[in-house]
C-alpha cells in the first residue's frame, strides 16, 4: 500500500496516512477488495507541488492499473518464491541436524 499510495501523490504515506484493504464477496464468486485510506495530514502533492489534502478521490486508470499490476507481481513472486523457500529452510534443517 505505501508503494501504491505514492504512486498516487502522496508523500510519506507511512507517516501521514491511515489504509485498510478488505476482502469482500457480495455473491458466490465474486471475491474483490475495498481500499480505504484516510489522510491524518496534508501529504498530497498538488499541481502547484504544494502539500494538500486530495481533492478528487477518485482514482485515475493509470492509479487501478498500478494496483493491478503489484498484485499480478506480488501473487507471481509468491507463487515462484514460496516453494522454492520452504525448500530451501527444510534441506537447510536436514544439514544442521546432521551436523
Amino acid at each position: 500500500m505505501p508503494k501504491f499510495l505514492k504512486y498516487c501523490g502522496y508523500k510519506d504515506p507511512k507517516k501521514n496516512l491511515e489504509w485498510v484493504v478488505a476482502l469482500h464477496a457480495d455473491r458466490d464468486d465474486n471475491y474483490h477488495f475495498h481500499i480505504s485510506w484516510v489522510e491524518k495530514n496534508k501529504c498530497y502533492l498538488d499541481i502547484k507541488n504544494d502539500l494538500s489534502h486530495r481533492i478528487k478521490l477518485k482514482l485515475s486508470d493509470k492509479e487501478i492499473n498500478y494496483m493491478k499490476r503489484q498484485a499480478s507481481l506480488s501473487v507471481e513472486r509468491n507463487k515462484l518464491y514460496k516453494p522454492a523457500l520452504i525448500k530451501l529452510e527444510k534441506e537447510l534443517c536436514r544439514y544442521l541436524n546432521q551436523q
